[in-house]
């Protein structure tokens, strides 16, 4: 929370602030928590900023290997499982847009916390333009694990500010993969079948 008030706060420091988990959001879902500047008096929220916390899916069959290593035995056959990247960056960037889109709206900010590693790969795909944090309604706050005297810890690697709309042109004008080698890959698929 101090993170997200320091960092992408919009206007004067809060001075009540309060989390709220799980905000519904008309039209589009909910917001995994809210951070909010709430006058208890006059019942009021005075400034709010909104957090999506993203984390890594993996893909295939992850159990026997966890299973083998918990019972110090070797796996039978290797393991299928893997990140799924692809799937993380289609689903973030898609509500970043449409959710970014009504914090624009609201002269307010929507915050994706996740680590470097994963800003990285979306990076990769779609160049997110950075710009000032006055003129952006889309934070991305991005953590690194670093080990503290044996203990692993969550540390504040960089704060990118953008806006909805560069995020929509950077993924909708993203560079497209070679059409020779798609059409490879039908030909690979169709000799495998």
């Amino acid at each position: 929370m101090l993170d997200v008030i320091e960092h992408c706060w919009v206007g004067d420091s809060p001075r009540n602030p309060h989390i709220v988990r799980e905000v519904n959001m008309e039209k589009f879902g909910s917001v995994d928590f809210v951070i909010a500047d709430v006058d208890k008096n006059k019942n009021v929220v005075r400034e709010f900023v909104s957090v999506e916390l993203q984390a890594v899916d993996t893909t295939g069959k992850y159990f026997p290997a966890y299973e083998a290593a918990v019972n110090n035995r070797l796996l039978k056959a290797k393991p299928t499982y893997g990140f799924n990247w692809g799937n993380v960056r289609k689903r973030l960037i898609s509500q970043l847009i449409t959710k970014g889109f009504y914090h624009h709206h609201w002269q307010t900010r929507i915050v994706a916390v996740l680590q470097t590693d994963l800003f990285d790969m979306i990076h990769e795909h779609s160049a997110i333009p950075k710009v000032s944090i006055e003129s952006s309604n889309i934070v991305f706050l991005l953590y690194q694990f670093v080990n503290k005297a044996d203990r692993w810890e969550m540390k504040l690697d960089d704060v990118v500010p953008t806006t909805q709309a560069s995020l929509m042109l950077a993924a909708q004008y993203e560079t497209p993969p070679s059409k020779s080698a798609f059409k490879a890959r039908i030909l690979e698929r169709l000799n495998s079948e």
